[in-house]
């Protein structure tokens, strides 16, 4: 299981130098298959994900939206609610013109100033909120050292930091001033580690940040549920329980990460594309859902839920074919030939898998809770 750790996507915290000092694109181990089983399905459904060492478009969109790379995500993830206690509020402005090159980003990104608000002393640990908006962003466990590092550095003070183009101005609780940041230096920069640590440039620059999972499920009604089992050649690394008909929009509950025992499991709320790629891919609907999940309750059940029963009828094929399922089952069987060969020229390694213009941020991942 200790190769599995080589999945680089898969979590979502990193260290400041690690993170920066990576190139633009992330290659990884990634998940060759997915099986599906509950409600409405006949007999678990197997995608093959692998075709020519990348996944195919219609499966990297159902990975996308399960978001099973930042299984059990509670460090450089998106809070669903501000903390209940806040703390003192700073305010952050950050001009970095001149580390294009250094953050392996387009110079366009750094043209305009990034506003930051910064709350060391919330609840559950120090939360960032880019400014002008509500995302609330959990950073890594070194958030509030990172702080610490830049607040004594501003204390220090620096008759040059206005004047150069690169720096951080603080204002806010008995703190203002400005750090300097010089882009020769700025892998031993304190800025630039809390502006990584904090969140900031997974937000900002990169791909955004995930969902962070929570201890509990969000209030409503969940509904019938499917376990999703991600598996790379005969490992299993990645257990999710998918909800698609979650009063609200779909819920997923990550339940186990194989590839890391300290990443904990958790709940969120997902993005609601996941029922768009949920029916692309021929799942069931509610309505076979419900019904499917009323048989097996028992006879009286299903009786009482016979409208239920009827929907389903009429919402699969009227001549006797295939349904859309079985066709998705179709097209997989193809790739599983593409994968054999993958897997029969590169041993055990596993299909490589690609995300397209991401940065490699998650070398290392730092233990223990966010602060």
């Amino acid at each position: 299981m200790r190769r599995l750790v080589s999945v680089l996507s898969a979590t979502a915290v990193g260290t400041a130098g690690l993170l920066l000092g990576s190139g633009p694109v992330a290659w990884a181990k990634g998940p060759t298959e997915a099986t599906v089983a509950g409600p409405g399905l006949a007999e678990p459904v197997k995608l093959e994900l692998g075709m020519h060492g990348e996944a195919a478009p219609r499966y990297a969109d159902f990975i996308e939206a399960t978001g099973v790379f930042h299984l059990g995500a509670r460090q450089f993830c998106r809070l669903a609610r501000p903390p209940a206690t806040l703390g003192p509020e700073y305010r952050l402005t950050w001009r970095l013109s001149s580390l294009s090159e250094y953050l392996r980003v387009d110079r366009q990104a750094l043209q305009d100033p990034i506003e930051q608000r910064f709350y060391p002393d919330a609840t559950g640990g120090a939360v960032t909120r880019l400014a002008g908006s509500q995302t609330w962003i959990r950073g890594a466990t070194g958030t509030r050292l990172g702080w610490r590092q830049l607040v004594d550095d501003l204390r220090r003070g620096s008759d040059s930091a206005r004047a150069r183009p690169d720096r951080v101005s603080v204002r806010g609780a008995e703190l203002a001033g400005d750090v300097p940041i010089d882009h020769l230096s700025a892998d031993r920069s304190s800025a630039v580690e809390f502006f990584n640590e904090s969140g900031m440039a997974q937000s900002v620059l990169y791909d955004g940040t995930p969902p962070c999972r929570e201890s509990a499920p969000p209030a409503g009604e969940l509904g019938p549920h499917y376990t999703v089992t991600w598996s790379m050649e005969s490992d299993q690394w990645g257990v999710q329980e998918v909800y698609p008909y979650a009063a609200g929009g779909p819920v997923i509950h990550d339940r186990e990460a194989a590839f890391d025992r300290d990443a904990p499991g958790g709940w969120f709320r997902a993005d609601r594309r996941l029922l768009t790629v949920w029916t692309r891919l021929g799942m069931p609907t509610q309505a076979q859902a419900i019904a499917d999940s009323a048989r097996a309750a028992g006879p009286a059940a299903a009786a009482a839920d016979s409208a239920a029963v009827a929907a389903t009828r009429t919402a699969g094929t009227t001549d006797g074919k295939p349904g859309a399922w079985l066709l998705a089952l179709g097209g997989a069987a193809v790739l599983v030939i593409g994968g054999a060969v993958l897997l029969a020229t590169s041993g055990r390694s596993g299909i490589r898998w690609r995300r397209h213009g991401h940065a490699d941020l998650h070398r290392h991942r730092p233990r223990g809770p966010a602060g």
